[in-house]
């Protein structure tokens, strides 16, 4: 009789603790806060799995949007199955406790019908293992009670950090042996063959966008003070005679690089009306840029023009001694193309200039062949624009 009253009352410490988990409010209240935490990330992860970036910054943000989602999604996770095996294990106890009041009615029963010494060691036997199912019952409650081991949850969270952090280096290191090239175009040259070691910073390859093509101007210090964005080009190569190209300035660097004691400026421009010609990366061309333009101008060799305190001079026959020593006349100058230049103040339609040519043979020594030469000024076609010294 002791034994069924001892399992009557494990059975029913059973039945509330089972009770007591399945109606747990704050075990909801909880739940419906982790839900609603793993909602805002998850739907984070998704938004952005669902664009198509491959840059690193976009790959960075995905990354940390992910272990955000399984941070929160984990967390949810971890705290329905703990509350399940916490149920599971109120429930084995409930049956536990429920087969132990069988037994133990089973024994009483056949004691009071007068059973034999073997019957009565059995529902001791019965009794003993109904008060250690009590006891065991009553500290898988208290254990419920009490919660999870903090220690035990900590040492969990921190393998599971060091683990996803593991992963998260794999997963960049193996990103880190792919190549991926930031514009669509065709690969020029190849820095290294299989089986080579590489190291950061590794020059690979050379990849152009063909397609798109442009030519870098190379123009001096002297000259780049007149070139301006937006200015039109006429391009021709020396693989291509006879044919132009037109292009425009795209702009004009603030750096450039000292070359034989000169400051050399690379000037990008547009290249239009090639689509169809087979030019190669690194073909000589030759560009005029126009700088500007005039009509009806005054223009002498820019040979004539020398320069003495920081004014330009032109010579012109003494008007007192034709045969005399020519006389220097102070001009203002324009526009100039390096073999013309363009005359705005000290000389007038018909005026005569003096100037020292480079020695050619020529039997009649006058202009514009003689190591000397006279011209008459008058009007005369626009200069042509100033030219950069080559192009790539």
């Amino acid at each position: 009789e002791l034994a069924v009253a001892d399992a009557q009352s494990a059975l029913a410490s059973a039945r509330a603790s089972l009770l007591s988990l399945q109606q747990d409010q704050s075990y909801l209240d909880q739940l419906a806060k982790l839900v609603t935490a793993e909602a805002t990330p998850t739907a984070t992860y998704n938004r952005l799995a669902a664009e198509t970036y491959t840059d690193e910054y976009y790959q960075d943000r995905l990354e940390l949007a992910y272990n955000k989602a399984r941070d929160a999604q984990d967390a949810r996770a971890s705290y329905e199955l703990n509350r399940q095996i916490s149920t599971l294990q109120a429930q084995m106890q409930l049956r536990k406790a429920e087969k132990t009041l069988a037994d133990a009615q089973e024994a009483l029963a056949e004691a009071r019908a007068g059973g034999d010494s073997v019957a009565k060691a059995q529902a001791q036997v019965a009794m003993t293992e109904a008060q250690v199912a009590l006891e065991n019952a009553e500290q898988a409650r208290a254990e419920l009670l009490a919660g999870a081991d903090t220690t035990k949850i900590a040492a969990a969270q921190a393998d599971v950090d060091k683990k996803r952090l593991a992963l998260s280096d794999a997963q960049a290191a193996l990103a880190g042996t792919k190549l991926t090239a930031p514009f669509a175009g065709t690969i020029l040259k190849t820095n290294v063959k299989a089986g080579d070691q590489v190291a950061a910073n590794t020059a690979i390859l050379t990849l152009a966008d063909l397609k798109s093509m442009q030519v870098v101007a190379s123009i001096d210090e002297t000259t780049i003070k007149q070139i301006k964005q937006g200015q039109s080009a006429a391009i021709t190569f020396d693989a291509f005679a006879g044919r132009t190209f037109t292009g425009t300035v795209q702009a004009v660097p603030l750096q450039g690089t000292l070359q034989g004691g000169v400051m050399v400026y690379d000037v990008p421009i547009s290249l239009n009306g090639a689509g169809k010609v087979a030019l190669l990366v690194g073909m000589t061309a030759n560009v005029k840029i126009s700088a500007g333009q005039t009509t009806s101008s005054l223009l002498v060799p820019s040979v004539a023009l020398q320069k003495a305190n920081g004014q330009y001079q032109v010579l012109t026959p003494n008007p007192s001694d034709p045969n005399g020593e020519p006389v220097a006349v102070t001009v203002e100058v324009g526009l100039s193309d390096g073999t013309y230049t363009e005359i705005l103040k000290g000389l007038a339609a018909g005026d005569k200039v003096i100037y020292q040519a480079a020695t050619t043979t020529n039997t009649n020594n006058n202009f514009p062949g003689g190591p000397g030469g006279m011209m008459d000024m008058g009007g005369g076609a626009p200069p042509a624009p100033p030219s950069g010294s080559g192009g790539r």
